[in-house]
């Protein structure tokens, strides 16, 4: 039977705000991508099946196409139907994220991405739950809660949705 896991309290932007604007930040064209080893290369959670291990390699690969400004590897690792949700902001679509990483790219944005300060993974199939608190080096953003919900197809996981709801201090 159904179970609840998760409880957000997300207040979303007004229906008339405009969209949160993601300006990029212009670096040097040779200028590397940010060093955010967790979680591109850990994350403080022991896989304990294959299922675990593959969801974690994907979140982790497309945290890296993330902070690479790399659109074109990001798709691969998320839905078709995908959406995040955030505290004050109106929902994004995978084709709304893919234009935030492309204007980043095009101007070699530097694009950080939130450490993992704790994560646990129920997975049920084709279908697993992501639970982790985040935290963004340098507070450039407030820390927060997200939920994301993996999807199994063709052998492969994807994110279909993501809520993040900050978390008041």
């Amino acid at each position: 039977g159904w179970r609840a896991l998760i409880r957000h309290d997300n207040i979303l932007a007004a229906a008339d705000a405009p969209a949160a604007q993601h300006a990029p930040q212009p670096r040097p064209a040779d200028a590397a991508a940010p060093d955010c080893a967790n979680p591109i290369s850990f994350v403080p959670y022991t896989p304990k099946s294959k299922a675990e291990r593959d969801i974690i390699a994907s979140f982790q690969a497309l945290e890296k196409a993330v902070i690479h400004n790399d659109a074109d590897e990001w798709v691969k690792h998320v839905a078709d139907e995908f959406v995040v949700t955030r505290t004050r902001q109106h929902p994004t679509s995978k084709a709304g994220r893919v234009a935030v990483i492309e204007k980043q790219a095009s101007v070699n944005g530097e694009t950080f991405v939130a450490e993992v300060e704790w994560m646990n993974l129920w997975v049920k199939g084709d279908a697993a739950v992501m639970r982790a608190d985040h935290r963004m080096p340098g507070n450039r953003r407030p820390p927060y809660l997200a939920t994301r919900i993996w999807v199994k197809r063709d052998s492969r996981w994807l994110m279909a949705m993501s809520q993040q709801t900050a978390i008041a201090g």
